[in-house]
């Protein structure tokens, strides 16, 4: 008899259930327009110190007008930076949002980011990077409609801001809520490889990273140490390529000039036939003459260092 009294009961509830959500359905239909959308991301550009563009409700409030400060049209002024930073504000609106009233605003959903950050000046990213930011700490606490977030970037800068946790606790720590992953493609064919903690120090780490591994594409080994030898000769010690050339023969002197050669010339294309051509079976020469440029040059320990 108990039980039975119970059973009813369960189902009154659910029929309680049932027309209080068909309630809410109705509300949400009357209070969904897109001045609190407006209102939200003016508040938002306000808080950060942004002054380049703001947001005016169009007189039907379904639509808005993208104006300057003077308020003059700033629709076909629009750089392509403050035209992605605006769809992105737009977006992390939508998540606590829908675009059709008959969608259901409090829904799970799975949060999909994709290199937000092209074209965007150091500010904005920082503001970009903020409010990403805010999304996982409430995902973390299980406070929110988002239930999970992949961050996809190229941005080392990015990845570091959004990878931030806490003063107290650092993203190096392992969480049973985060993992991190690397896609690497070589001939062609990606592949993921996955971290319980955070795999990237610095650009300049990852660099270095791609230099120690066994298995690395040549073109990639070739531009790695470009970069790292353009960076740690230019701008942290001193280079002179003319007495270091003496130091190589044959082979090692034509790898020597592809290196630094690169350097003089600021240039990020592929270096061509008329310097090195390097297979596969010649990765280990050039990390050696790699090796050998910290040698003669009296910087060893830092190799040492990097490469662990």
């Amino acid at each position: 008899k108990a039980l039975g009294n119970i059973d009813k009961q369960k189902k009154n509830n659910k029929l309680k259930e049932e027309e209080i959500k068909k309630q809410i359905s109705e509300l949400e239909k009357q209070i969904k327009s897109v001045k609190p959308t407006v209102d939200n991301i003016n508040k938002i550009l306000e808080n950060f110190g942004f002054r380049g563009f703001k947001l005016k409700p169009a007189d039907d409030e379904k639509h808005y007008h993208i104006i300057r400060n003077d308020g003059s049209d700033a629709k076909k002024t629009l750089s392509e930076g403050e035209r992605n930073f605006l769809v992105f504000l737009y977006f992390y609106h939508l998540i606590y949002g829908v675009d059709n009233p008959e969608e259901n605003i409090n829904q799970d959903k799975i949060l999909v980011i994709d290199d937000p950050v092209s074209s965007l000046d150091s500010d904005v990213l920082f503001i970009v990077s903020t409010l990403i930011r805010g999304i996982i700490d409430k995902v973390r606490k299980n406070q929110d409609t988002v239930k999970q977030i992949f961050i996809f970037t190229h941005n080392a800068y990015f990845f570091k801001e959004v990878t931030f946790i806490s003063s107290r606790e650092s993203c190096y720590n392992k969480r049973h809520d985060t993992l991190y992953f690397i896609v690497r493609k070589k001939d062609n064919i990606s592949s993921i490889e996955k971290y319980d903690t955070c795999p990237i120090k610095t650009s300049y780490q990852l660099l270095w990273d791609d230099i120690k591994k066994s298995e690395v594409d040549c073109i990639s080994l070739q531009n790695s140490m470009r970069r790292i030898i353009e960076f740690y000769f230019k701008f942290l010690a001193n280079l002179n390529e003319n007495n270091l050339i003496n130091q190589f023969n044959g082979i090692e002197k034509n790898i020597f000039k592809s290196l630094i050669a690169w350097i003089n010339a600021g240039s990020h294309e592929i270096i061509d036939d008329f310097n090195v051509t390097i297979s596969n079976e010649q990765i280990e020469i050039f990390k050696n003459v790699f090796k050998k440029i910290f040698e003669y040059t009296g910087h060893i320990e830092h190799y040492n260092m990097m490469m662990g």
